[in-house]
């Protein structure tokens, strides 16, 4: 039963749900990170079987909770990942190449360019990626 994805029950009717499950005797609960609504928080089910487990009053250590890694729930999800990934790695360049711009031009300043040509301070170079790392990676799901 889908408790955290579309059309889901609220957070009390969920837990309740796997409540009962548990008082009827079953003892294998199946979640993933990607069991979420679109949109929402990831990781909603194993949170919500976490919380589900530690209110129950029964015998926990008799319930086996199995769960998977590395499972996108469709393509659009691994994209978005890629996207943001691609997103950081362009704003740390960014940033770095913000710093290396304030170091030359304060080597260059008057009074710090006596500071820094005492200590040998040298321009820093900046960043500059291959053409082809700023491409997000291809993705095949056709094995």
């Amino acid at each position: 039963m889908g408790l955290s994805i579309e059309g889901k029950p609220d957070q009390a009717t969920a837990i309740d749900v796997i409540h009962q499950a548990l008082d009827a005797g079953c003892r294998h609960l199946d979640t993933a990170w990607s069991y979420y609504e679109s949109g929402g928080p990831e990781q909603t089910n194993e949170r919500l079987v976490r919380q589900a487990l530690d209110s129950w009053k029964g015998p926990r250590q008799d319930v086996l909770v199995a769960t998977k890694v590395g499972h996108y729930r469709n393509f659009l999800d691994l994209q978005r990942q890629l996207k943001d990934l691609e997103d950081k790695i362009a704003y740390a360049r960014q940033f770095y190449n913000d710093v290396v711009q304030k170091f030359n031009t304060r080597i260059e300043t008057v009074p710090s360019n006596i500071i820094a040509s005492l200590f040998h301070f040298r321009q820093a170079q900046y960043f500059q990626a291959d053409e082809g790392s700023r491409q997000a990676p291809v993705v095949d799901f056709g094995q």
